[in-house]
């Protein structure tokens, strides 16, 4: 596995795999963590722009998944009904899909993730059981709820590395 970089030349990859893991979201019992039109193009083409928007390439280079990393301090983390596991620094995992073409190719990208930096959040919708399991597999700890700009709730999770 690869990661790279996204760049605009990679937004139209890119549209067809959020509109994949919106449909496996639907599928899944969890109808709102995405709503029909997110993330908006503009949006994309902003992780794009700050170089957060992280691509996932298979051995023949066809984009598998796609998530974006930010490393300022996220907004709707500020509050939590809850605590975090610390007030260091850290990375924020945001968007994360996957085409559907590799099994497990979620897990690959969180841990990659994990490796580069040794404070990351991450937040998820209380319906999505698939990240759920996943972030308590790769020792994420639950920290509490975390409030979006628009008043939804999201389950809040936090990986400390511990040496």
């Amino acid at each position: 596995m690869k990661i790279k970089l996204a760049t605009k030349d990679d937004l139209k990859e890119m549209k067809k795999i959020f509109d994949y893991g919106r449909k496996i979201q639907l599928e899944s019992g969890n109808p709102t963590q995405w709503a029909e039109d997110y993330p908006k193009v503009e949006l994309i083409l902003e992780d794009i722009a700050k170089e957060a928007a992280h691509l996932c390439l298979n051995e023949n280079n066809e984009i598998v998944a796609l998530f974006s990393v930010f490393t300022a301090p996220d907004p709707t983390y500020e509050k939590i009904e809850g605590a975090w596991l610390n007030s260091e620094a850290y990375a924020t995992i945001h968007r994360i899909a996957s085409s559907g073409k590799l099994s497990g190719v979620g897990q690959l990208c969180i841990e990659w993730v994990q490796k580069k930096y040794d404070n990351v959040r991450i937040d998820t919708h209380d319906k999505n059981q698939q990240m759920k399991h996943i972030l308590k597999k790769l020792d994420f700890q639950y920290c509490g709820i975390i409030y979006l700009e628009n008043g939804e709730t999201r389950n809040a999770y936090h990986y400390e590395k511990i040496e």
